[in-house]
């Protein structure tokens, strides 16, 4: 099996955001500045209202996130970093196409621009 591997443009030195998709997952890696982190978990939530996927004020997450509509993924974050985990055959296609679009929506907020 071939794996797929695109990298979203990092728009600064300090901020990297990788995605890995193949036919079973889809994995976003991104690191950015530390002072980013509270604006990051506000977007995730926002993007995934009425679910709150990340506690704002909580130091490490490590755990599933189920949405209202039983779209599932891991999320994994600490400060400066965010780590998204998403079973493609376990979900369906529009909420992989709803990840992606958060994915392409992450790099002004972890940037700032």
């Amino acid at each position: 099996m071939l794996a797929s591997w695109a990298a979203l443009t990092a728009c600064s030195k300090e901020t990297k955001i990788s995605v890995t998709d193949n036919t079973d997952v889809y994995k976003l890696d991104a690191k950015f500045d530390d002072s980013r982190t509270a604006g990051v978990r506000e977007y995730i939530n926002d993007f995934y209202k009425p679910t709150q996927v990340i506690p704002l004020a909580s130091g490490e997450v490590n755990h599933e996130v189920t949405l209202p509509d039983q779209t599932k993924f891991w999320v994994e974050s600490s400060e400066g970093e965010l780590h998204l985990k998403f079973d493609k055959k376990a979900n369906s296609a529009e909420a992989y196409t709803r990840i992606q679009a958060f994915s392409k929506g992450l790099g002004s907020v972890a940037t700032g621009k």
